[in-house]
């Protein structure tokens, strides 16, 4: 039973992240920003999906370095423990070029939660596309 993740799964992973962030642009125009105003929900997944895969892949490499010149497990540990106050960064970043007037007086606590959470909803969607997508995993 072979398995594997080839180029077509990091599309994969991608499309669906690009697709659940733009859904996200579309929640947070409709309720942060005035109708004029609205920045391109294409433009903000687009965006949150750079600002993932520029941030995760740091992220990924600078915990895997620790992982082999430390500790296996602490590595495995940093991971987890520091990916939320990352995403909530993340968030935030993305808020504050889109929404900026929004979000400008106060930090945006709740939509960066939210943020958050869909991207832990993202992931499990996508891990699963970029596995099962281009026939990398054989369940018998």
């Amino acid at each position: 039973m072979p398995g594997g993740l080839g180029a077509i799964g990091f599309v994969a992973f991608g499309g669906v992240k690009l697709a659940g962030y733009t859904g996200a642009g579309a929640v947070l125009n409709r309720y942060l920003q005035p109708l004029p105003e609205r920045p391109s929900i294409l433009k903000v997944g687009a965006t949150r999906t750079g600002i993932g895969l520029v941030a995760g892949v740091s992220y990924g490499l600078a915990t895997a370095l620790v992982a082999n010149f430390v500790d296996e497990k602490l590595g495995l540990v940093l991971f987890f423990a520091l990916l939320i106050p990352l995403r909530l960064v993340e968030w935030l970043i993305l808020l504050r070029l889109f929404f900026w007037d929004a979000v400008s007086r106060k930090i945006p606590w709740k939509w960066m939660a939210l943020g958050t959470g869909w991207s832990f909803v993202l992931d499990a969607i996508a891990i699963g596309c970029a596995f099962v997508v281009p026939g990398g995993i054989w369940i018998c």
